[in-house]
């Protein structure tokens, strides 16, 4: 790492802060565009913050309340005192290029933060033994803070008129309550996977939880939502064919393991591909999955080309650290994160998770929260919590053939509650039931 190049504009930052010292407007133009932080210049950076002190006190700027605000935060000294303030008043000249400046100031700021975690990242690279893990650590970091990176309060008044836009908007369509699940009967119930949520599909083995959840991914792309699917334990082939399988009765799991297709099953075969390969889907199967690297690939995908829904099948095969803790800390220590990263990204994360043995043991072997394996806390962190049960899995001569039911075990927002659906065999597919009220 030679040579020097200097990323800070100290003009920029000194027209900005006359400005902001006696112009109310100034300040509004310039405030969700930089943070304290964003200069380079302690005298400006300090003048800045309390130009927001006096702002959030309802106080108007001018050279005294200035004045005083740094004295009564024993801070006049350290700006260079009376003199220096009077200098800022004298460079004041207008506001024509005063949202220019700041980007200027906020681009460079970003500059400087990203040198400045490169050499740390350089500084530990040397050190590290799991560098897909520090790559990952690194990526997501980067992606955080070159996004919103600062909180903001919202009053009640911007926020309910916030709300009823939103409203409004939903009910004109412009925007979705949530993601279609591919099953009406589970939209009515849920309103759909929405974004910022996390929503758990969970369940014993062979009960469907794949099948819904890619139930759910293709109704979703089919919507417009831009889908990634983390897949640990089927690879893409397997995911493929479970697509295709879903949207066409005819041609089912064992046609297609086979290949014993008709002449007709084949054109249908060719139409089906067609269609589903213009969907915006993405598959990554590896094995080796860390939470950071979907972390990081996540809010890669959302920075370049949008991410809307995004799909880990299953939590329990995630590659979790479970160094210095127990497996169910770092479980949920996972359930945790990925409800952050739902948050951050305001996306809908939909993660499936296996179902501990209990419930095998009782008499009604339906599932129940308490039945999540190894974490409660995937409970706590949850949205949705989406269970289901097929009958017919554990007695073969259920009277409930063909069926299965799916049980909303938690909604943060909304009742919990149950309902059957029709599940096809041959096809991996679920189906709404007709006639069943929901």
């Amino acid at each position: 790492m030679s040579g020097h190049v200097d990323l800070s504009d100290k003009a920029a930052e000194r027209a900005i802060v006359s400005a902001v010292m006696f112009e109310d407007v100034a300040l509004i133009r310039v405030r969700d565009i930089l943070n304290p932080e964003d200069f380079d210049s302690e005298i400006c950076r300090i003048i800045y913050q309390a130009c927001l002190r006096l702002q959030d006190k309802n106080i108007s700027r001018d050279f005294l309340t200035v004045s005083d605000e740094l004295r009564q935060a024993n801070e006049l000294d350290r700006v260079g005192g009376s003199e220096e303030l009077d200098e800022f008043y004298k460079e004041f000249v207008s506001l024509a290029n005063l949202t220019h400046h700041a980007q200027i100031v906020k681009r460079l700021s970003r500059q400087r933060m990203t040198v400045k975690e490169i050499q740390k990242f350089y500084l530990e690279a040397q050190q590290c033994e799991d560098p897909e893990a520090l790559v990952g650590k690194f990526y997501t970091k980067m992606i955080q803070r070159l996004g919103v990176d600062r909180g903001e309060f919202v009053d009640m008044p911007k926020a309910v008129h916030g709300f009823l836009d939103l409203l409004g908007q939903r009910k004109t369509g412009e925007v979705l309550n949530g993601w279609p699940t591919g099953l009406s009967s589970l939209d009515k119930r849920i309103g759909g996977w929405k974004n910022g949520n996390l929503d758990i599909i969970a369940g014993r083995p062979s009960q469907g939880k794949t099948s819904l959840a890619l139930c759910g991914a293709m109704a979703s792309a089919k919507a417009g939502a831009k889908v990634s699917i983390f897949s640990l334990e089927m690879g893409t082939a397997e995911l493929v064919q479970r697509f295709i399988t879903q949207s066409n009765k005819h041609l089912t799991m064992k046609a297609l393991n086979d290949a014993t297709l008709s002449q007709l099953g084949w054109v249908e075969l060719v139409n089906v591909s067609e269609n589903l390969s213009h969907l915006p889907i993405k598959i990554c199967d590896s094995t080796n999955l860390t939470l950071e690297k979907i972390a990081s690939m996540a809010n890669l995908m959302k920075l370049r080309e949008g991410l809307d829904l995004l799909i880990v099948d299953y939590l329990q095969l995630l590659s979790l650290d479970e160094r210095g803790t127990t497996r169910q800390e770092a479980v949920s220590g996972a359930s945790r994160k990925l409800k952050i990263l739902a948050k951050d990204l305001n996306i809908s994360v939909i993660v499936l998770s296996q179902l501990n043995r209990k419930c095998e043991d009782r008499e009604d072997k339906r599932p129940h929260l308490a039945d999540l394996r190894e974490s409660g806390a995937i409970e706590q962190d949850a949205d949705v919590v989406v269970m289901l049960y097929r009958d017919e899995f554990y007695n073969p001569e259920s009277a409930y053939q063909g069926q299965a039911e799916v049980l909303v075990r938690k909604q943060r927002n909304g009742p919990t509650g149950e309902f059957i659906v029709d599940w096809i065999e041959s096809n991996a597919a679920f189906k709404d039931h007709i006639g069943i009220p929901v």
